[in-house]
């Protein structure tokens, strides 16, 4: 099957095609971001890819998500994914883990991957990925909205290649210290959950203070007012403040950090201003 790239082939040395066709990719977070990854990787050529989410699809879904349809509200969303990588490319080693990362499988969800992408909205599990990979000395992408730049609109590609740098800092160590001094058989699925908790209360208090006092330019394409009416009116507004453009270029940012390193590109973070 390997005619079915054809269109890409004059972009890539035939070195580059065999790493890319040989890659073993692990993706963690098939939603918004990760979904368009999953897309981008597999449309390269990737022929080995494990998925994980333990969440279905629903409507509020269908707003940026490229695997979320009319007719894929109410599956398990790595599942849906298998799916649509095999109606892409027949010949792709598919892994579902349906459960999504866990301290009980992430040793297995990580193993004899080139590259993890820690794509899923939980920062616990994001926190554990990037423990369990280093100890590997797997590099982990993430692809995400970069808030740090005061604006819901830049998002941004980054790599922690612990394959290149086995004593750089991790993603927790930098961003979760609280969570991260806990090693990896001290973590238990209540210190996980009730982390999260915290993230999620510490999130809407940030983003209703960005609402009611914060710089314009943080949203841009709503004044605080109009924004403020929206927020008293919509359920769970925090979380859907993302829209396709946001969440897919996020996606496609994180593929191609992805394809950098599997063919061996420099490695700098992408960062893009969208409005």
């Amino acid at each position: 099957m390997d005619n079915l790239f054809y269109n890409s082939y004059t972009l890539f040395s035939d070195e580059n095609i065999k790493k890319i066709k040989n890659a073993r990719i692990a993706i963690a977070g098939i939603g918004g971001v990760g979904s368009i990854a999953t897309e981008m990787l597999t449309r390269l050529g990737v022929n080995n890819i494990k998925v994980a989410d333990p969440d279905i699809y629903q409507e509020q879904n269908l707003n940026r998500q490229l695997f979320s349809t009319i007719e894929t509200i109410g599956k398990n969303k790595a599942l849906a994914a298998k799916e649509r990588i095999l109606s892409v490319n027949p010949d792709c080693n598919v892994e579902v883990f349906d459960k999504g990362v866990t301290l009980d499988n992430v040793d297995a969800f990580c193993s004899n991957a080139d590259v993890v992408l820690a794509l899923n909205d939980t920062e616990s599990i994001k926190v554990l990925l990037h423990k369990v990979a280093k100890s590997k000395h797997i590099p982990v992408v993430m692809g995400s909205r970069a808030t740090l730049d005061k604006s819901r609109w830049c998002v941004r590609g980054k790599i922690w290649n612990y394959n290149a740098n086995p004593d750089l800092p991790t993603f927790g160590s930098t961003n979760h210290p609280d969570l991260d001094k806990y090693s990896v058989e001290e973590l238990t699925p209540e210190i996980l959950s009730d982390y999260d908790k915290y993230i999620k209360n510490k999130k809407i208090s940030t983003f209703q203070k960005s609402a009611n006092e914060g710089n314009d330019n943080y949203f841009k394409t709503i004044t605080k007012s109009e924004l403020n009416k929206k927020l008293a009116s919509v359920n769970d507004a925090y979380n859907r403040n993302v829209c396709a453009v946001i969440a897919n270029t996020a996606g496609c940012l994180a593929a191609t950090v992805a394809m950098r390193y599997i063919i061996g590109c420099p490695q700098e973070e992408i960062k893009v201003d969208l409005i």
